[in-house]
């Protein structure tokens, strides 16, 4: 399958929508917070409830939890990425996959290696937005893959 050729207002594209998700797990994480709560005033302390209403608490309580961490996390990794991108702006290269890395050969100067904490990846041409720990990958077919540049790691010397 041919791709198109990534364009930098594509790419913020992408990753303003993966900040929507993650502040969209958020919102949903405070909604769960709001059901456990109407589920705990449902429950009367006084009297038994039934087992199946205990274990929708439960769960609502354990959803909300995880959502509400990870909305928040989340938020905060992608907003910082977002930043970084509009500082520095996007450039294009081909990425090629080490066995704990990626390396980026960048078109027009240099090679930058980085870390993407085990994200599924493969090579081909992407576009290198931000810089730093707020690095981030899009590659042609969509996908967004956050990271961080490995400072001291740039790739072999030339001869």
């Amino acid at each position: 399958m041919q791709s198109r050729p990534l364009s930098g207002v594509a790419a913020t594209g992408a990753v303003r929508r993966a900040l929507a998700r993650s502040v969209a797990g958020l919102l949903v994480g405070v909604a769960l917070v709001v059901v456990a709560g109407q589920l705990g005033v449902a429950i009367d302390e006084r009297r038994s409830a039934p087992v199946a209403l205990e274990l929708a608490r439960f769960g609502v309580v354990m959803a909300a939890v995880g959502m509400t961490a990870a909305g928040v996390i989340l938020s905060g990794r992608w907003s910082r990425r977002l930043v970084a991108v509009r500082r520095h702006g996007w450039r294009p290269g081909t990425a090629t996959v080490d066995e704990d890395s990626v390396r980026v050969t960048l078109d027009v100067a240099g090679e930058v290696v980085i870390d993407t904490n085990g994200a599924k990846t493969t090579g081909g041409r992407v576009l290198l937005g931000g810089s730093g720990g707020g690095a981030v990958l899009v590659f042609a077919d969509g996908r967004v893959v956050p990271g961080r540049e490995i400072l001291g790691r740039r790739g072999p010397e030339p001869r």
